[in-house]
């Protein structure tokens, strides 16, 4: 993990001289080419259909389409959207090419480019899903549903489809309009809902993921592909009791791959999430039974393990668990005695020690200051000190010793310097 880490900061340093002794190189990019009714008809043979909108100054026919699209007759469909304004080049273009005197109008596209359906009246749903359906064009979603019914242990339109339901979970979500108005969506963290779901809503939202879900885990070759589809899950289904039923049904096999494979990264990845939806499965009891490498010298688990635990534990104020978990890894990096060099310069906030320090030193600091246990923490910046070597530490650990309210220990720290003859 420390190597790694070590290894990216001295290719970041010495990146600056990498530059200097390479000749400059200038370009220009060429003028986006204005759009045309041609660029748009090719833009619908690239995305399989279009959407088109030569709307008036109100915006009035887009209005209508987005609150169309939501419902949930069309909401499974993903073509995108063009808008035009009634006197754009493009609008008096095709109003000029088909002859049509009224406006505003919609238009649908089909994977050809061609007009197959249109209108001057608002966008309706009815009239939508019949142009839709005269034109033949299905939603990607169908596509992929219809080709797993002939071909049900194609691991990677599993991986897709799981992908596209996600999307459609989300979407539908967003329509049920239960999220706390209050609340603001992070990145990786769950939303809260104004109350919980329903059973029918569960199952009408929510049921498809779990199939797939399931369908992707214990019926395929699902590692075949890297598992890089990990990548798509987040927290926010969480929120439903399908999926967390069904998370805790496939974690077994997850945690037999890790079994077979610890240093696997994106299953880790994998386990992390699911065990988040389900609940229950604390990542302390589960690393007892993974045996890592024999030969591998790198600290275990992995760097994302560590990352994702510690965000986690944080989040809901587990600080027993983050000193349970990080301590032991602290002791086994520190029993290996490994050496860095400092990389500190003007700015240590972006030296690879500071990366060192924030993903696998200060989680294990706060957490000890916060057990009221200052004695371990000055243990643990002490050695941290003489294994990094890097100035920065003392102003590091003196802002958590503040945070947490120790002023003595700020002082103490704040006032150390690297041990001499490293």
């Amino acid at each position: 993990m420390w190597l790694h880490r070590l290894a990216l900061g001295l290719s970041l340093s010495l990146l600056p001289l990498t530059l200097a002794a390479q000749m400059t190189i200038i370009t220009h990019k060429a003028p986006k080419a204005p759009t045309t009714w041609a660029t748009t008809q090719k833009d619908a043979t690239k995305k399989g259909g279009l959407w088109v909108l030569l709307d008036d100054e109100q915006g009035s026919f887009a209005v209508a389409l987005r609150v169309a699209l939501r419902s949930e007759e069309l909401i499974r469909f993903d073509l995108a959207t063009r808008a035009f304004g009634v006197k754009s080049p493009v609008a008096l273009e095709v109003l000029t090419l088909q002859g049509w005197e009224s406006f505003p109008r919609w238009i649908l596209l089909d994977g050809k480019g061609q007009i197959v359906a249109e209108g001057d009246r608002k966008p309706a749903v009815a009239a939508l899903a019949e142009a839709l359906d005269k034109a033949g064009i299905q939603s990607r979603l169908d596509v992929l549903e219809k080709f797993l019914r002939a071909n049900p242990d194609h691991a990677e339109t599993l991986e897709t489809l799981l992908h596209d339901r996600l999307n459609l979970a989300r979407k539908r979500m967003d329509v049920l309009g239960i999220w706390k108005e209050s609340t603001k969506e992070k990145s990786g963290e769950a939303r809260e809902l104004k109350r919980p779901l329903t059973d029918a809503e569960d199952q009408l939202i929510w049921g498809p993921v779990t199939e797939s879900l399931e369908k992707l885990v214990l019926r395929s070759d699902w590692q075949g592909g890297g598992v890089f589809w990990a990548g798509d899950l987040e927290a926010q289904p969480r929120i439903s009791p399908l999926v967390r039923s069904a998370a805790g049904r496939v974690l077994p096999e997850v945690e037999q791959a890790l079994r077979r494979h610890p240093s696997h990264w994106m299953t880790w990845h994998l386990w992390l999430r699911l065990a988040g939806w389900a609940g229950g499965h604390p990542l302390s009891a589960f690393l007892a039974t993974v045996t890592p490498l024999p030969t591998d010298h790198e600290p275990f688990p992995p760097d994302n393990v560590v990352d994702a635990y510690v965000k986690d534990a944080k989040t809901r104020g587990d600080w027993q668990g983050i000193r349970d978990f990080m301590l032991p890894q602290w002791d086994q990096t520190r029993d290996r005695e490994f050496f860095f060099f400092s990389n500190d310069g003007e700015d240590a906030s972006f030296s690879s020690e500071h990366t060192q320090w924030e993903h696998s030193v200060e989680p294990l600091v706060e957490a000890l200051l916060r057990l009221r246990d200052p004695g371990a923490a000055d243990k643990v910046v002490i050695e941290a000190m003489a294994m990094l070597h890097s100035k920065g530490i003392a102003s590091w650990a003196a802002q958590v010793a503040t945070r947490c309210g120790y002023g003595d220990y700020a002082l103490r720290w704040a006032a150390m310097t690297p041990p001499k003859g490293k």
